[in-house]
Formats: C-alpha cells, sequence, structure tokens
C-alpha cells in the first residue's frame, strides 16, 4: 500500500484512512474496526485498480 496522505486531495481533511478489501476471517473485528474508524471496507473483490484511501469527511476514494 502507497504511503499515507497527508490530506484528502478533494476536501483538504486530515482524516484519511486506508480501505481494505477481502472476506474477514472474524467478521466482529472488522466490523468494530470499521465502527472506530481505522479503516474503510473496500469489498471483497480484489483488483489492482481499487482506491486505497478514503475520506473520513467527504468520502471521497482515491
Amino acid at each position: 500500500m502507497p504511503r499515507k496522505p497527508s490530506a484528502c486531495p478533494e476536501c483538504g481533511s486530515k482524516k484519511v484512512i486506508p480501505i481494505e478489501y477481502g472476506y474477514p476471517a472474524d467478521m466482529g473485528a472488522y466490523l468494530k474496526a470499521v465502527d472506530e474508524g481505522r479503516f474503510a471496507p473496500g469489498g471483497c473483490c480484489v483488483d489492482e485498480s481499487n482506491p486505497d484511501w478514503h475520506c473520513r469527511d467527504c468520502e471521497h476514494r482515491w
């Protein structure tokens, strides 16, 4: 994964989190991490063109 950006390119927010892809082994821990804002869910289909980052303020993904 590329280095974490310092801010969202769309709105400038510093609330940037990684997007995680794949099927979780422990759904409870996964949902807790999403609720805590540690990462954003990206779905189970992994592709090289999928975005890596999510802005918690404007929902922009890149």
